[in-house]
């Protein structure tokens, strides 16, 4: 049974502020509620990627780390199913160009996001892809999944990565699922089986 998303509300502006990347003509993400618990709640964030050239540099998860003291920042092209990210955002890089990053911790430490896997999605358009019930619908199986069920999922706010319109052109239709803390509170721990 899927659950239907019923009201947007933004996420802090600190948050979008982070997470906006439109210098890069980066594509947005939106977090949306994914079940109907009265903790639950739904948002909305910019936040970009363009997968086009994904690949994993190091291999590593963040389950590997130990604590927030072993972080480290990679490329959200290099994100893995159960990286905990204590943050996303904007990176300078030498050519004063703004690349996407984000900072894997391990997961017993505090953190915002954790991947939850990929998905299809069998939109016309990005646009269409990234609505906030389409991306419930595409990521909430991903998700469930992850968890281990369907009433442990109902607990999280879930949010995507997207491909840019170039990428989607080119036929890359994958979006990257995350999950969140309905509250905006940083999670302790992983929600893989939970």
């Amino acid at each position: 049974m899927r659950l239907k998303t019923s009201a947007l509300i933004a996420l802090p502006s600190a948050l979008l502020l982070a997470l906006s990347l439109s210098a890069c003509g980066k594509e947005t993400a939106t977090t949306a509620s994914t079940g109907s618990s009265p903790s639950s709640t739904a948002g909305s964030s910019a936040s970009s990627t363009d997968k086009a050239t994904r690949n994993n540099s190091d291999g590593a998860s963040a389950g590997s780390s130990s604590g927030a003291d072993n972080a480290r920042t990679v490329s959200i092209h290099d994100l893995q199913t159960g990286d905990c990210l204590s943050k996303m955002g904007p990176e300078s890089t030498d050519g004063g160009q703004s690349t996407a990053k984000a900072t894997v911790v391990d997961c017993t430490a505090p953190h915002q996001f954790e991947i939850v896997g990929e998905a299809e999605s069998t939109a016309t358009s990005l646009s269409e892809a990234t609505a906030p019930q389409a991306i419930v619908d595409t990521c909430q199986p991903v998700l469930e999944t992850y968890v281990g069920s369907t009433k442990q999922a109902a607990g999280y706010r879930i949010g995507s990565l997207n491909p840019n319109q170039s990428s989607w052109d080119q036929g890359d239709h994958t979006l990257t699922c995350f999950l969140q803390a309905p509250d905006d509170n940083p999670l302790n721990k992983s929600a893989k089986d939970s």
